[in-house]
């Protein structure tokens, strides 16, 4: 297997045209810049042996194309996102209902019943 060339150094940038759907991708180092990909005819009868990456990214080099990606708010299809702050305000927000109704003598706090009065 071959080597694949990973640039020291790179820094990646993206720029959304929300108007276009249409993202601009920037890979640079302190002295250089990337330029376009260009696209090459093969034969798609014949099996395609040594073909080489359009790029290759080291692990961190990746990681920052994923930051700067979510950055402008694309995420991974299916995504969901982590609830876990809203969960916890809203358990909190509970909690102090139930301290405010057992101030006002309408609830037992520690068996959440209600108290009635007759």
């Amino acid at each position: 297997m071959d080597s694949f060339q990973i640039v020291p150094n790179l820094e990646i940038r993206v720029k959304s045209f929300d108007w276009d759907d249409v993202y601009a991708v920037l890979f640079r180092t302190q002295t250089s810049r990337g330029k376009e990909v260009v696209f090459e005819e093969y034969n798609r009868t014949k099996p395609v042996i040594d073909a080489k990456p359009t790029f290759s990214l080291s692990r961190p080099q990746a990681q920052q194309l994923i930051d700067e990606l979510w950055y402008i708010g694309l995420r991974p299809k299916g995504y969901k996102g982590s609830n876990t702050v809203i969960e916890v305000l809203e358990k909190r927000i509970e909690d102090l209902q139930k301290m405010l109704e057992y101030v006002k003598g309408k609830l037992d706090l520690y068996s959440n019943v209600p108290i009635v009065r007759s």
